[in-house]
């Protein structure tokens, strides 16, 4: 614990050394030194569902033979309910079932080529290079269920909820298993999408906590080493080509794209193993601490230093690397750290955020995501020296919400597998009736993650759940153990959507322009490429998420790539023939009546509890209070009333750093980082170009607690 907090607080604020000394610091140090504990189903399911722990066993499967027919669940994911199938057992091998849905038509060689390279291939490699799954049952088998279908643009799933008793979860097979849709007969994408879902059942038993960007990208990054002739590059240069302005340490919702995303997590993997090569993987993989704490650690247990200086190398120095190594791709430069050698593309597939032909040049309340970056091409057009005048932010918003009051707030935080407990303890004995008062804010995945009250009165030998309206019973995939919060807090109602009126295409470049839209009546044109509204650059994979921040006839300024050259256009908003704008999450008030256990001392206990992927925002809570005992708590000061397990008190900053490297075109290309995190930033950046006829500028937001974008102004002179 203590090597953490140490290095959480080196990471996230050395900003308050360069800057303002405090902002957010405190924060850094209450997260850094608050784990949240991992998710136990079985306390749960006892505590919230209750369930007798007597009963919670795990069956013993017989010994399968091919051509031998079961029924299991399947099922459970996005779009996509819990439902119970026939199968039969097409292939086997000494680790693997290969089980065909009833009804579907395969080619016997098809089934026992796959499971030979499943067995004699993939599982020792993925063995090899993460360790061992976890072994539940006994049963040495992975049972594959080969479905029609497995959910919308799913051609793959590990499902963890049949690693555990079915007393836990109903739907539970009790086996080792994975989900597929790939059709038999397409033995390359097959085996690689194979290759990639057993990396998750093994990080499953490695770590199963991790975040979900690290445990995307490096089961892609398993996939490639284990079936390399079968692996597809067109994640990574997705990526390269449109979203390296995507936040690396973050992974979206369905309203967004993923694929860019696995892009960018592998390729910044396979960047490292690149550099330090694979033993550092197992180190990562197995490591405890998660997200980019974990790769800290496992880079400082591998020893990793920089080649050049012999320094030990940080998370944030490989990235600074990695950020150069995207735009040039050439290991002719410096020490040859600048290219990618592992995964193959060809130089020059990132295409520059802006181009600037003249000088000066000035962005004003631009934006950068943390862990995106942005490249400027510069032309000095003969100048000897650039000067640079910067400035950003000293601190940045950790959710995008305030506190109901005051400063502080009770936060969940967010993470996989995690159960995060906020327990107070009150004494009713002196009263005949009492009432939970409390003001939340929420944005929880949908129907998988979920936030539980429940209220013990014998000090937590048992526990009842307590509801409100606004919690919800639905558990369509298995992974509800009560009533509880889940989607968001508010009204819950949209409105109609904001429009332009343009189709594009992946790139945000305009294909069509409607007519009798406010597009045409301002003149955008086909061809033009949207980079920004109001100065927020539009992600590609992320434009509805921007536009749904702004309401019809809203008056905005487009900001556009025409002919090369960026323009800015004026136009007011219209409404949306068919989308309707995203709800917004609001604070509401909630009571609940605690009549029932007046009379006793009480412990009020608030769990957030989340499955495997995706996580959003989390929980957050304030103005708490308990009238006819005069309890009340805005939260501002500490309280020996509440015992926290995961959650926070904080205010709603941490410090925010930036990242800001040179790539001069002289006679010979040269990098320079002209701010990094822990270095004061100097009021003027004079950069020695000798007349070079190209700068580029890559420009990177670099706080990890956050996924609010960086704000900096950047001022760019010839001298």
């Amino acid at each position: 614990m203590k090597r953490i907090l140490i290095i959480w607080v080196v990471l996230l604020t050395a900003v308050a050394m360069a800057s303002e000394p405090g902002v957010g610091t405190s924060n850094v140090e209450t997260i850094a030194g608050s784990p949240i504990p991992a998710r136990d189903p079985v306390d749960l399911s006892v505590r919230l569902s209750g369930v007798d722990p007597d009963t919670i066993d795990i069956q013993t499967r017989p010994t399968y033979n091919v051509g031998d027919t079961e029924s299991f669940y399947i099922g459970g994911s996005t779009g996509t309910e819990v439902r119970q199938s026939n199968f039969v057992l097409a292939a086997a091998g000494e680790d693997v079932y290969l089980w065909v849905e009833e009804g579907m038509v395969y080619e016997q060689d098809d089934v026992e080529y796959m499971t030979a390279v499943i067995q004699d291939r993939i599982i020792p490699t993925i063995r090899r290079l993460f360790g061992d799954e976890n072994d539940i049952d006994g049963d040495p088998h992975i049972y594959v269920f080969n479905v029609f279908n497995a959910g919308p643009g799913i051609a793959g799933l590990y499902n963890d909820t049949d690693s555990y008793p079915n007393e836990i979860f109903a739907s539970s097979n009790e086996v080792n298993s994975l989900i597929m849709a790939v059709p038999l007969s397409d033995p390359y994408n097959y085996l690689s999408t194979w290759a990639h879902e057993f990396q998750h059942l093994v990080q499953a038993g490695r770590d199963d906590s991790e975040a979900t960007w690290y445990i995307e990208g490096v089961a892609e990054v398993g996939s490639f080493l284990a079936v390399p002739e079968y692996f597809s590059t067109g994640f990574q240069s997705l990526y390269l080509q449109n979203s390296t302005g995507n936040q690396l340490n973050f992974w979206p919702g369905p309203e967004a794209s993923t694929l860019p995303y696995y892009g960018g997590s592998s390729l910044f993997l396979t960047y490292v193993i690149q550099q330090y090569g694979e033993e550092w993987l197992y180190l990562v993989a197995n490591e405890q601490a998660d997200d980019i704490i974990g790769y800290e650690l496992a880079l400082e247990a591998y020893g990793a230093t920089d080649p050049l200086t012999g320094e030990p190398v940080t998370f944030n120095d490989v990235f600074a690397d990695w950020v150069i190594a995207n735009y040039l791709n050439d290991p002719g430069v410096g020490d040859g750290r600048y290219a990618h050698t592992m995964l193959e593309f060809p130089p020059g597939l990132v295409q520059p955020t802006s181009e600037w032909p003249l000088l000066p040049v000035e962005l004003s309340a631009a934006s950068v995501n943390q862990y995106g970056t942005q490249y400027y091409v510069v032309r000095p057009n003969g100048a000897q020296t650039l000067n640079l005048d910067f400035s950003g932010a000293a601190s940045i918003r950790i959710l995008p919400t305030n506190p109901r009051s005051g400063d502080y707030f009770y936060w969940s935080q967010r993470g996989n597998q995690g159960d995060a407990r906020l327990t107070g303890r009150f004494d009713l004995t002196g009263v005949s009736s009492a009432t939970l008062n409390f003001s939340t804010w929420y944005h929880i995945e949908d129907l998988w993650d979920f936030g539980y009250i429940s209220v013990s009165a014998d000090n937590g030998a048992t526990w009842q759940v307590v509801t409100t309206p606004q919690m919800t019973s639905e558990n369509p995939y298995d992974r509800s153990f009560a009533t509880g919060y889940s989607v968001t807090s508010g009204s819950g109602s949209s409105s109609s959507a904001a429009y332009l009126g343009v189709t594009m295409d992946e790139f945000l470049t305009i294909t069509e322009v409607n007519p009798g839209t406010p597009a045409e009546q301002a003149g955008l044109q086909v061809n033009d490429r949207l980079l920004s509204i109001n100065g927020e650059r539009f992600p590609a994979n992320a434009f509805f998420t921007v536009m749904d921040r702004y309401q019809p006839g809203d008056r905005v300024t487009l900001t556009v790539l025409r002919d090369g050259q960026e323009a800015e256009i004026d136009l007011v908003l219209g409404t949306h023939p068919e989308r309707t704008r995203t709800a917004q999450i609001e604070w509401i008030d909630q009571s609940i009546d605690l009549t029932p256990f007046a009379g006793h001392e009480i412990l009020v206990r608030f769990d957030y509890v989340t499955d495997q992927a995706t996580d959003f925002e989390g929980w957050l809570l304030d103005d708490v209070s308990i009238p006819e005992i005069g309890f009340f708590d805005d939260l501002e000061q500490p309280n020996a009333a509440w015992t926290s397990e995961g959650w926070v008190r904080i205010t709603n900053n941490v410090p925010q750093e930036y990242l800001l490297q040179a790539i001069v075109y002289g006679d010979e290309i040269t990098v320079t980082r002209l701010i990094e995190p822990g270095t004061p930033i100097p009021d003027r950046i004079s950069l020695a170009v000798g007349g070079s006829d190209k700068v580029v500028l890559a420009m990177s937001g670099i706080a990890p607690v956050t996924r609010q974008p960086a704000v900096f102004d950047l001022r760019i002179a010839a001298q």
